[in-house]
């Protein structure tokens, strides 16, 4: 019904082990984060603890929802060759860090994009904050791509999705290392121009 999907690491053939379950749904997946979490307080007439988690976590929360517009947004640049290469396959990455304690030995990035034949990969973090993004998004990025097993002569490209912007430092070693920026505002105008045709 396509309420949940499974989902396995990017890089991973698709007969891994590694996969997990994503509630696809955007309205069940806020009624089992917010409603079934607090049902027996919202049952007994107390809707604040729902209501103040809401508050308190659901920029946290929208991330997620974020995640899938950028995926759209680089599939978007990809038809219109906008990007450094075209890429065959587009998804999250997800894996173990090598020799370091469990429980911090574990990295995920937000998208990652391949092209198999010429050895090319995009790594993407998607940032839905109020702030805009600073350099140590991008240095933690760069950390997380070197965790990634997958060609060690590829060509590495990096991009950043932000809802709020970037600062002016981030906008400087962007244009010095040539990674990518890219706002809803690269995004929207593409969208109302699809939508303007169909009328």
């Amino acid at each position: 019904l396509g309420f949940v999907r499974k989902e396995h690491p990017v890089l991973e053939k698709p007969t891994t082990k590694k996969t997990i379950y994503r509630i696809e749904d955007n309205f069940l997946r806020f009624w089992f984060r917010y409603v079934l979490s607090h049902r027996d307080e919202i049952e007994q007439g107390d809707k604040k603890p729902a209501i103040d988690d809401v508050k308190n976590s659901f920029n946290a929360y929208l991330g997620e929802t974020f995640e899938q517009i950028g995926k759209e947004m680089l599939i978007s640049l990809n038809s219109q060759e906008k990007l450094p290469f075209r890429f065959q396959k587009l998804g999250r990455e997800w894996g173990k860090i090598p020799m370091v304690p469990k429980g911090q030995n574990e990295y995920e990035i937000d998208l990652v994009a391949v092209n198999d034949d010429t050895l090319e990969i995009l790594f993407c973090e998607c940032k839905w904050e109020n702030n805009k993004v600073d350099i140590d998004v991008y240095f933690k990025l760069v950390k997380k791509a070197g965790y990634v097993k997958w060609h060690h002569d590829r060509k590495e490209y990096f991009a950043l999705i932000s809802k709020s912007g970037f600062t002016d430092r981030m906008k400087k070693e962007a244009e010095m290392k040539g990674v990518l920026l890219f706002t809803l505002e690269d995004y929207m105008p593409v969208k109302k121009r699809a939508k303007s045709k169909k009328i």
